[in-house]
């Protein structure tokens, strides 16, 4: 057998059959160094009984007085017993220093004077041979090096592992740590991606079946068709990683793109739907009697998402544009209709028994106007205002009404028709006052000018400067200078005398 080196490096133990037996003989083997004496000499013969407690040094005999040197002190039957000095009992705290291979050495092996109480980590005696593993005991066993255990949480060596080294998944070209997992000996992915084998594996069972306490549902809930559907059909390829729980990840969109198909479907079949039409729009009236494929036609429910309350989205702009069905009609029916005119303009006079097509031709709603030209066209010298002189009882009789600025008719003509100055009704024209009034001057004729048609002798004239005079007073008569009466012409001499000049 061979011993250790000093410096604590293992040498290579060759067992044979004599070393064996020498090996079962190295339980009571005598530690060397215990005891200064021989082994003859520590021969007990017939030593007598003595109480438990009693300590050997109570005896006065040969030796009873030894003391060892550190670090071997303490009562004498920690280690031996009154049979034989040379056999020693001791029994280390842990277990491993009381098994195989470390029997068989000196106590001063590894107690030694530098170094009296070693630590109990086998590092201290045993350089490690893999890299970043001290804990020999973690894998080895006292009783010989040869002899492993695994690790605790150590991955099961059971099936496809079985049979497997150390070293085919601990290289020695790489630090003796645990490996990253399953992936860092069967590839770095698997499945489209995946690297974590053991969600789905067994070593046992090997790996073309999963594990048997595999649950699907821990990734997606396999419910109704799902259940007998086959791995392939969502995992082409045996790409795991790819699948995605949406529905339309397998299935695609449907309906014109829609992609959200629990909202309608259930596991059990595309055939029976949850899909209640409230939940989107109310179908009311007519519309609770309608094919679907009449506002979806071949199937494309996603095109009236977002205008799903729009009634144009079927029906289309009606009556020369109007696309608010909802402001005059029901889901009843068309007819009759709910509108009521006095919402967009009130109905009054004649108009309330005016059949529509009158202001609407055709049906085109749209296009009415709330201006009375919009029907009537312009009258009276393209005059546009008609309730200034009418209302929508008739056309004729007109109100009576204030003339329009700047004309204010005096009480005479107010009382007269608007035709004495308007012929044909033309307000834009008027017909001179000398059709009705004499001038009593020969210019200018147009009366107006100077008088209002309230009376005569009401003149709003601005007389322009002439000369010196900057002003001309209303006291003064006209005819101090307008002699003639004709008032384009005046004369200075009737006011000024001539004067002669040398």
């Amino acid at each position: 057998m061979g011993r250790h080196s000093k410096a604590g490096g293992p040498v290579r133990i060759v067992l044979t059959l004599s070393v064996l037996a020498l090996f079962a003989a190295a339980i009571v083997f005598a530690v060397s160094g215990c005891a200064t004496v021989t082994p003859e000499e520590a021969v007990a013969a017939g030593h007598p009984t003595v109480a438990k407690d009693t300590p050997c040094t109570s005896c006065k005999a040969k030796d009873h007085q030894f003391a060892h040197r550190d670090p071997y002190k303490g009562e004498c039957r920690l280690c031996h017993d009154t049979q034989s000095w040379n056999q020693v009992f001791y029994s280390h705290a842990n277990v491993a220093f009381n098994q195989g291979m470390h029997l068989a050495v000196g106590c001063d092996y590894c107690h030694t004077a530098q170094n009296p109480y070693p630590s109990a980590n086998c590092s201290t005696c045993h350089q490690s041979q893999h890299a970043f593993i001290a804990d020999c005991a973690s894998c080895h066993q006292a009783v010989a090096w040869r002899l492993t255990t695994l690790p605790t949480g150590h991955l099961s060596l059971t099936g496809g592992h079985k049979g497997v080294k150390c070293f085919d998944c601990h290289s020695g070209a790489k630090p003796f740590s645990h490996p990253n997992g399953c992936a860092s000996c069967h590839g770095p992915t698997k499945h489209g991606g995946l690297t974590n084998c053991a969600s789905c594996h067994d070593p046992s069972l090997g790996w073309n079946q999963p594990k048997k306490n595999f649950d699907h549902n821990q990734f997606f809930v396999l419910s109704g068709q799902h259940k007998s559907v086959k791995c392939i059909q969502c995992h082409p390829n045996n790409q795991f990683a790819a699948a995605k729980p949406q529905c339309s990840s397998c299935h695609g969109a449907k309906h014109g793109g829609l992609t959200n198909c629990s909202a309608c479907h259930t596991t059990a079949g595309f055939q029976f739907t949850t899909f209640r039409h409230s939940s989107v729009w109310t179908l009311t009236g007519a519309h609770t009697h309608v094919a679907c494929t009449k506002c979806h036609p071949s199937a494309q429910y996603a095109k009236h998402i977002g205008n799903k309350n729009s009634c144009v989205s079927c029906h289309g702009t009606k009556h020369g544009g109007l696309s608010k069905c909802a402001a005059c009609h029901t889901t009843a029916g068309f007819r009759p209709s709910t509108f009521r005119h006095s919402s967009v303009w009130a109905l009054t006079g004649a108009h309330k028994t005016l059949a529509c097509t009158k202001c609407h031709p055709d049906g085109k709603y749209a296009k009415a106007r709330k201006a009375c030209v919009s029907c009537h066209g312009t009258h009276h010298g393209n005059q546009t205002q008609c309730q200034n002189c009418h209302t929508t009882s008739a056309f004729s009789p007109a109100k009576r009404i204030k003339h329009p600025a700047p004309i204010s008719l005096g009480t005479a003509h107010a009382s007269r028709p608007c035709t004495l100055c308007h012929p044909s009704l033309v307000f834009n024209r008027t017909k001179p006052c000398s059709n009705c009034h004499q001038a009593p001057h020969v210019a200018p004729t147009n009366c107006i000018q100077c008088h209002r048609p309230t009376v005569w002798s009401e003149v709003h004239f601005t007389h322009p400067a002439i000369g010196y005079h900057t002003q001309f007073p209303i006291e003064q008569a006209c005819l101090k200078c307008h002699t003639t009466g004709n008032y384009a012409v005046y004369r200075c001499d009737h006011c000024h005398p001539a004067v002669s000049y040398p």
